[in-house]
């Protein structure tokens, strides 16, 4: 009967200070004699736990955002001992993160201390890890230095996570809230493992963030691995997934050095064209146009090297998409006419508005990236690097 009169009825008592309450059938979520461990076993098929009846219609409604913080004290009451549970749950763990959401830091440091020694295990659930990118969203770094030390005493390594499904999303939001000097340890071994990492379905996503996010040092040393030698780079740049990572490469740091990068690629006989035939050369060589759009010399250069393959380019789908863009004229002329020296001599290289996004600045976006969905609640700000 109590449930039923809905969440508001249990605030009454509690003040800002006390979240947990100090009495009465408020010492547990079920009052007295409430037995977690017995709901959680007998939850039935639908995955309903008893000590969360009060949100269920939240929940079902998909109305997590109607619960406001004048619930927080209630709401923090039927999560207390129960966080790991609720984070594995498909069912509740969005209502973990909202309760993250709607708490201040002492509140949020009591539930997310619930998961110590469960990181790794909650990195690799498909639903506890989103409880975790979010706590390390809205979080200080230095209340979650647990988590940091959980992830590096990792027994296969950290690259062993960035090339799990869901450990790549977590470290990905790592990269970008903890401040440089308290993961250095943690990019040194994953730069340690690059030449593995760049070519992965999934850590490669972790690389871009790196380039993304990292310092000077760090990103010079990625980008020296994979320009070490012209087969190496002949190697990113015709892989699927690794030329994503020299995308990244072309999009941040000193532009000197992503200058140097695309002179480099066109230095290479015929890779140029290699990368932009393949469909996960797109952004790579859109952005090596975009790069090189301030050097008349090296513009002319590349387009000579498309036009040399024009037929084979503008064959595919994709490939015509990208001419379009970086090249148009390779789609106003007959394939029998195009002559690789007329055909370089045009006008010069003006960006475009491709739906996938233009040249106009960085591209923040990750196509395909696995570690922006299923579930996930919110997108992260910039990197916080107060302690």
């Amino acid at each position: 009967q109590d449930w039923a009169a809905g969440p508001d009825v249990y605030c009454d008592g509690f003040g800002d200070a006390n979240y947990w309450g100090d009495s009465g059938d408020f010492d547990d979520p079920g009052g007295p004699g409430y037995n977690a461990a017995q709901d959680f076993g007998s939850s039935g098929a639908n995955g309903r736990i008893a000590c969360m009846q009060p949100w269920e219609a939240y929940v079902d409604s998909e109305a997590l955002d109607e619960i406001g913080r004048e619930s927080l004290p209630a709401l923090l009451k039927s999560c207390k001992q129960q966080v790991w549970e609720l984070s594995k749950s498909a069912r509740y763990c969005r209502l973990v993160q909202h309760t993250l959401e709607l708490a201040d830091e002492p509140a949020q440091i009591v539930l997310v201390s619930e998961l110590r020694q469960r990181v790794i295990e909650a990195i690799m659930d498909p639903h506890a890890n989103h409880v975790l990118q979010r706590a390390i969203e809205l979080m200080r770094p230095g209340a979650l230095h647990f988590v940091l030390e959980e992830v590096r005493e990792h027994r296969k390594g950290t690259p062993d996570l960035a090339k799990h499904r869901y450990g790549c999303r977590v470290l990905e939001r790592i990269i970008e809230h903890f401040p440089p000097h308290q993961i250095a340890q943690f990019i040194n071994e994953l730069l340690n493992d690059a030449r593995s990492l760049i070519g992965h379905p999934f850590g490669n996503f972790v690389m871009q963030h790196l380039l993304e996010h990292c310092d000077d040092s760090h990103r010079r040393r990625l980008v020296d691995t994979m320009s070490l030698s012209a087969q190496e780079l002949r190697w990113v740049a015709g892989h699927q997934h690794a030329a994503g990572v020299l995308d990244k490469a072309m999009s941040y740091g000193p532009v000197e050095q992503q200058q140097a990068l695309a002179e480099k690629v066109l230095s290479i006989d015929g890779l140029l064209l290699e990368m932009a035939c393949q469909r996960g050369g797109f952004g790579a060589t859109q952005r090596l146009f975009k790069v090189i759009s301030v050097s008349p010399g090296l513009l002319e250069k590349a387009k000579q090297q498309l036009a040399q393959g024009a037929q084979a380019l503008v064959g595919t789908k994709h490939g015509r998409a990208l001419a379009a863009h970086v090249y148009p004229e390779l789609l106003d002329l007959p394939l029998t006419a195009m002559d690789p020296h007329s055909m370089g001599r045009t006008q010069p290289f003006g960006g475009g508005g491709h739906a996938q996004g233009g040249f106009g600045g960085d591209r923040g976006g990750q196509r395909g990236n696995p570690a922006r969905f299923h579930g996930h609640r919110g997108g992260g700000g910039g990197r916080r690097d107060s302690e």
